[in-house]
């Protein structure tokens, strides 16, 4: 296929869907084909750079009959986005946008909570409490009722150790995982070679931080600086996800465009107690500002109805 021309079976948006198998697609140069998950081995982000004019992989393109899951879907012609469809779905519903925090001391207390909302979570966060407490019995705890996992333990460390950390992550079933953008970008290329399908988050600022917080750290930009260039950076490095409060969204998608996918904390209902939170929003905002996903906490954990809490920031969202 000579550069320039349109891959067939792609959208006008660039989104092919994915089959049993792909053909990889060489400037004059032949054709690769092979199984979907044995073409992920090759860590395609790497591939697939916003720059990449240099390289000599032309186009990306899906083969084969429909999919089994017609929500397999892959941006292969724009390639900018090659995580799972799962992280990539544009109509998630309401309830598939709320990530809940587990900040729970101990397995029981976790597991109690989940089943409050059985047939209505899906998506569960197990964070440093909770993970330090129990360890990875909770993620199979999880993981047998049905939830996907995001594994928040934000790892911060030399990119060797990040790389392994990343690995252990994936091997425990976590769907999303946490780095440290602060890290540097080294440290981000290490944790994406081992990520396979999860997705990797970056972590710019935490939401409990404002500018002097971070003046604090010798950090002389404000929130939104420093979490802009953080997020500037991951991206470059391949990243393709960030966690950001709700007062970043806006800037993050004017800045790196629609595909990068947005974890946003710091979410509070109207009326509730913000916490240790400093930038904040209700979920509806979060969402209208363009957040892919909301983590909830304590306004669904600490509510003596968790169910009733939960559908009705569900609702909130939906309306939204």
């Amino acid at each position: 296929m000579d550069p320039g021309t349109t891959t067939a079976g792609c959208s006008e948006k660039g989104h092919c869907s994915a089959s049993r198998k792909i053909i990889l697609t060489r400037r004059k140069r032949g054709v690769v084909a092979g199984d979907v998950d044995a073409i992920r081995k090759l860590h395609l982000h790497f591939i697939c750079k916003l720059k990449r004019s240099h390289e000599s992989f032309d186009v990306v393109e899906s083969v084969g009959p429909a999919p089994e899951n017609p929500q397999m879907q892959i941006d292969f012609c724009g390639c900018r986005q090659l995580h799972p469809s799962n992280h990539l779905r544009v109509n998630l519903s309401a309830k598939e946008k709320i990530i809940l925090a587990i900040d729970t001391p101990d397995a029981t207390s976790a597991i109690r909570l989940m089943d409050s909302l059985a047939g209505e979570l899906v998506w569960a966060k197990i964070g440093l409490q909770l993970f330090t407490a129990e360890g990875p019995a909770i993620l199979a705890a999880a993981r047998s009722r049905g939830l996907k996992i995001f594994l928040d333990l934000k790892f911060h460390d030399i990119p060797n150790t990040v790389l392994h950390a990343v690995a252990s992550a994936r091997s425990l079933g976590a769907e999303m995982t946490t780095i440290h953008l602060a890290g540097g970008s080294q440290m981000v290329q290490s944790a994406l070679a081992e990520a396979g399908e999860m997705l990797v988050l970056g972590v710019t600022v935490l939401t409990s931080m404002d500018e002097a917080a971070l003046a604090e750290t010798s950090v002389g930009l404000t929130p939104a600086g420093q979490v802009l260039a953080l997020a500037r950076m991951g991206v470059r490095a391949g990243l393709r996800g960030v966690v950001a409060s709700p007062q970043e969204i806006t800037p993050l998608r004017e800045t790196l465009g629609p595909e990068l996918t947005i974890v946003t904390p710091g979410v509070r209902p109207q009326g509730t107690d913000p916490g240790d939170q400093k930038r904040v929003a209700t979920p509806a905002e979060a969402i209208r500002r363009g957040a892919n996903y909301v983590v909830i906490g304590r306004p669904i954990s600490g509510d003596s109805n968790p169910r009733s809490a939960f559908l009705k920031i569900a609702g909130e969202i939906d309306a939204a």
